[in-house]
Parts: C-alpha cells; sequence; structure tokens
C-alpha cells in the first residue's frame, strides 16, 4: 500500500470516529454490506472514485480532505488566510519569494 492510500485510509478512519459513526452506519447510508466497509477502509479492498464521493459526502466534507494531509490543509488555510490581510505591494512580494523558492527546487 502506497503512502498516499493509507494516508487517505487513515483519514476515512478519523472522521468517522469524528462523525460519531459505526462501519455499519457507513454501510447503510452507502448501500453495502458492513463487511465491505471494513475491507475498504482497512485497504484489502480498493475505494472508487464513486465509493470515495460517497463517504466524503456522508461524512459532509470534500474528497480532497480524504485524500490529504490534515496539516497541509490547516497550513494553507492559515497562509489563505495572511494573505487576504496583506496589502497588495506586500502581497506581490511574498508571491516573487514563492516563485524564487519553486524554481530552486
Amino acid at each position: 500500500m502506497n503512502k498516499n492510500t493509507k494516508k487517505m485510509l487513515e483519514n476515512i478512519e478519523k472522521w468517522r470516529k469524528k462523525r460519531g459513526l459505526t462501519q455499519k452506519q457507513i454501510a447503510e447510508a452507502i448501500g453495502i454490506e458492513e463487511p465491505s466497509v471494513s475491507r475498504l477502509i482497512s485497504g484489502v479492498n480498493n475505494i472508487n472514485l464513486r465509493r470515495l464521493q460517497e463517504i466524503a459526502d456522508l461524512f459532509n466534507i470534500s474528497v480532497i480532505k480524504l485524500l490529504s494531509d490534515p496539516e497541509d490543509i490547516e497550513r494553507n488555510s492559515e497562509i489563505t488566510e495572511l494573505l487576504k490581510n496583506m496589502d497588495q505591494e506586500t502581497y506581490k512580494a511574498w508571491l516573487q519569494v514563492g516563485n524564487v523558492m519553486n524554481n530552486k527546487k
């Protein structure tokens, strides 16, 4: 199992617990058998995009949140808020810094 798949499965389990749902409740909501949910969450079976969207909808979140590292999402939100509060000149300067840093990779 690759790193991204592992992170996605961890996120699904985290959101399941955060929403207080059992695997049985997920199964009923997306129309599959409970053992199938267990196999999906454990990585035994692959999750197709349709199932992933159904799970995200059930959790009332975007698929991106299931696929992303929560720390990256939080960091990006913080950066977005900082950028919103900058004056135009400072914003342009930080964009230039970002471009220089990206070009050095």
